[in-house]
């Protein structure tokens, strides 16, 4: 029991600030030296906008793209209705009398993002494929500073900035802030070092002739970086390359968030790292190892550490260390309530984001365990 207390404690450090560290010493002996092209050319581009009843956001979002420093001759603007029954296409046909480079892709029935990307694939015309959502904005710039980044053959894959605006000012959407704001530089470190497997399924970019069909069952298109490093390209990460969206704002969306990912997410991930490119290329597999695997297993050390710890109370120390996290867990449940009132302490409101994010975590560990169960028998 002191093993798995201990083992589990190092791998909780480990999660949430020793692999940060750890990148941070690296980058300082090791950098990918591998500089970009210096050819400044403009390539064509592919938007594709996924959405489903989103007649509030699509209007502003097309606005937001038409604001891009970027030629409307180089640019296609593909807006994928995924079984639309609001004004959503209307909008985007009102548009499109308007902008030439405006195509209205629709299924008319809800089929999930990765049917909607897997239909793209054949209506795509131009060399360079980027996928953003309804809810996100680029800053002017944010194209250019993405698509430069091609002109290195090398280059297959393409992740800008994400930042959530925080305009509910809540616990939730702080954390969310926060987990974002430590996820980026992590994502900066590991493109610096030449180790980056990740990007934000709201803003990447992707050469066209690596836009492949993905599994309808279980994968999303943050699968896309794995299948450029297969085909022996560099995924990257452009710090100041920089897109919006809003925090989730309730408890729901949250859970969801993080059950979604693991979900739809960790099935992909381990089909992809499995093949023999990445077996390989232990760099690759220690950044999927320890940025999303651990992470996303991180409830079930939390876990650990409190039942083990609770077999070893005959001990001072292992007194304490009860103690401490008893006192972490009530206050993340203070943090509930204080969330419910819509109250702050800011160490409390953190701690509840904390549990609460591993909460979600947990519960698509246990959906996609349910899941495999019932596709077993």
């Amino acid at each position: 029991m002191k093993s798995i207390f201990w083992l589990s404690v190092f791998f909780i450090f480990y999660i949430y600030l020793g692999y940060y560290l750890l990148l941070l010493l690296v980058s300082k002996v090791k950098r990918d030296r591998r500089e970009a092209a210096k050819n400044t050319g403009l390539k064509s581009v592919s938007i594709v906008i996924t959405v489903h009843n989103e007649e509030k956001l699509i209007k502003r979002r097309l606005d937001n793209c038409f604001a891009l420093d970027y030629s409307d001759d180089m640019l296609e603007i593909i807006v994928a209705c995924d079984g639309c029954t609001d004004n959503t296409i209307a909008i985007v046909e009102s548009v499109a009398t308007k902008k030439p480079q405006v195509k209205l892709h629709i299924v008319p029935d809800q089929r999930g993002r990765a049917y909607i990307l897997n239909e793209v694939t054949n209506v795509v015309q131009n060399e360079i494929v980027l996928f953003t959502d309804a809810n996100t904005s680029f800053e002017s710039d944010y194209l250019r500073k993405v698509i430069s980044a091609f002109n290195d053959p090398k280059i297959g894959c393409v992740g800008g900035e994400l930042r959530y605006l925080n305009r509910e000012n809540n616990s939730i959407t702080q954390n969310e802030s926060l987990y974002w704001k430590v996820e980026t530089r992590i994502r900066r470190l590991e493109s610096a070092i030449g180790i980056l497997t990740s990007v934000s399924g709201c803003n990447f970019a992707i050469r066209r002739k690596l836009y492949t069909p993905i599994s309808l069952s279980h994968e999303i298109d943050d699968i896309y970086p794995y299948r450029a490093l297969k085909a022996r390209y560099r995924v990257v990460h452009i710090d100041d390359a920089r897109v919006y969206e809003d925090s989730p704002e309730t408890l729901q969306h949250q859970l969801y968030a993080r059950a979604r990912i693991i979900i739809q997410g960790l099935p992909g991930i381990i089909s992809e790292i499995t093949h023999p490119y990445f077996l390989k290329h232990p760099g690759y597999l220690f950044s999927v190892f320890s940025h999303r695997i651990l992470r996303w297993l991180s409830p079930f050390f939390l876990i650990l550490a409190f039942i083990s710890n609770a077999t070893l109370l005959s001990q001072f120390l292992y007194q304490a260390t009860y103690t401490a996290q008893l006192l972490l867990l009530v206050s993340a449940m203070i943090g509930y309530f204080l969330e419910k009132y819509r109250r702050k302490v800011s160490i409390i409101n953190t701690l509840f984001a904390f549990y609460l994010g591993n909460l979600g975590f947990l519960l698509g560990m246990i959906k996609l365990a349910g899941k495999a169960r019932m596709q077993k028998y």
